[in-house]
């Protein structure tokens, strides 16, 4: 071989290293609905990583994972902190995943709602985790209607290192833009 072809040999498998390197994706099979795949991804600066997939029954599926071994929350459509928002907790309780939805009463307060929209849900903790996945009715009568593909949504979220109790403030929290 010439060096001239050597030097590019070369130079295909450094790029190609870099390109494909980890292989990597974001995308990750549902663990709660046999074979889907969420395509959509977001990872936030608090290391919670979300994900969701619309379907064509006017539901919403999404997933939350975040290095806690506490609670979990995302709240969309907030007016001032949490003020306004349709906010999502999820939990654990001796085992049992625990999902309760809330109001954003004030800019620092929440109380929990009295109408379930929420009735799939699942959960799971390890040692690096806590994993939220739930699907969220966008029908007519859903107060989540609001989300829809295309749809630019400011979200809350929100998280406690190590408690599940959900009237522990937040470890952490964080307001982002999703582009749904």
């Amino acid at each position: 071989m010439k060096l001239k072809e050597i030097l590019v040999l070369f130079l295909m498998v450094i790029i190609s290293t870099f390109v494909f390197g980890d292989n990597h994706s974001n995308q990750v099979n549902s663990k709660m609905v046999e074979g889907l795949t969420y395509t959509n991804y977001i990872e936030t600066e608090l290391g919670m990583d979300i994900y969701w997939e619309f379907s064509e029954n006017q539901e919403l599926f999404m997933m939350l994972k975040a290095p806690v071994s506490g609670w979990i929350s995302i709240g969309f459509e907030p007016s001032k902190k949490m003020k306004g928002a349709k906010i999502i907790i999820v939990g654990f309780k001796d085992e049992e995943v625990i999902l309760e939805e809330y109001y954003g009463n004030t800019q620092i307060s929440h109380r929990k709602i009295k109408e379930k929209y929420i009735t799939e849900f699942y959960g799971e903790r390890t040692e690096e985790y806590s994993l939220a996945e739930f699907v969220i009715p966008l029908d007519n009568e859903s107060r989540y209607n609001s989300l829809q593909p295309g749809s630019i949504i400011k979200t809350i979220i929100a998280y406690h290192n190590s408690s599940d109790s959900f009237s522990r403030r937040h470890s952490k929290r964080d307001t982002i833009d999703i582009n749904f």
